[in-house]
């Protein structure tokens, strides 16, 4: 059970690398030709939306809502 779980999260991380470093060819499970030029692509020449710009959306959420709960669980834990 253990090496199940283990295995239903490292695979969709596995997955996600082996999508970003391969070519628009039918996928293997290992990338033969591994393009890193995808990384640099994706950095320099989106243009609709920016990657800059989801990259400072995410932290904003990110930080705004981590400060909420410590928030919250603050006032919950004094009430306690």
């Amino acid at each position: 059970i253990l090496l199940l779980g283990a295995f239903a999260s490292i695979f969709p991380l596995y997955w996600m690398f082996n999508i970003a470093v391969s070519r628009w060819e039918p996928r293997t499970w290992l990338p033969l030709n591994p393009r890193w030029e995808n990384f640099i692509y994706a950095w320099n020449y989106m243009e609709d939306p920016p990657i800059w710009r989801a990259l400072l959306n995410s932290t904003i959420v990110t930080v705004s809502r981590t400060l909420l709960v410590l928030f919250a669980s603050s006032l919950t834990a004094y009430a306690l």
